[in-house]
């Protein structure tokens, strides 16, 4: 996550929350995907709400919420429990099938989750779905495994990481 951040503030100043939630969604359980998610998303949906409340805070729609798999899911989540406006941008990597499967959409990322939802997909119908879960779906390489997949650094990505980007309100 450290490159994430210094990728970040080489473009400009931002403030930067990276919660790791992994903790609450180990194997061979994963029965705590049921409830952990929305839970989560509670407590960063308080600090979000804290944040934009702040008098040196940042308001809600400069908010860019970023979540991997499960992490996609908990960041369309915060945005039902955010009480300050709608967040500005959510950007969903590869939303996970797990648990989120069937009609009960309730829980899945989707359009209405912030002012702007952008998908990527690269592993649909494997671990990812398929979408369409944003304004704009992005399928990489047709958004199934993609060549090289299981070598990559990014195999390594943690299940359970998710990222929220503020940018700093005076700039």
């Amino acid at each position: 996550m450290v490159e994430t951040d210094h990728a970040y503030f080489e473009y400009s100043d931002y403030n930067i929350l990276i919660v790791d939630y992994s903790t609450l969604v180990k194997e061979p359980c994963l029965s705590q995907v049921d409830w952990s998610p929305r839970f989560l998303s509670q407590c960063v949906a308080q600090l979000v709400d804290y944040i934009a409340e702040h008098p040196r805070g940042v308001p809600t729609n400069k908010f860019h919420l970023i979540g991997y798999s499960i992490g996609a899911h908990v960041a369309g989540l915060v945005a039902n429990y955010v009480t300050t406006g709608k967040l500005g941008r959510i950007t969903g990597l590869d939303p996970t099938i797990l648990i989120y499967m069937g009609n009960n959409r309730s829980r899945d990322l989707d359009p209405t989750d912030a002012n702007f939802v952008d998908v990527i997909h690269t592993g649909a119908g494997i671990l990812g779905q398929w979408g369409p879960n944003g304004h704009v779906d992005y399928y990489v390489n047709g958004g199934t495994s993609q060549p090289g997949c299981a070598s990559s650094s990014l195999f390594r990505i943690e299940l359970g990481t998710f990222e929220s980007v503020a940018r700093n309100s005076d700039n």
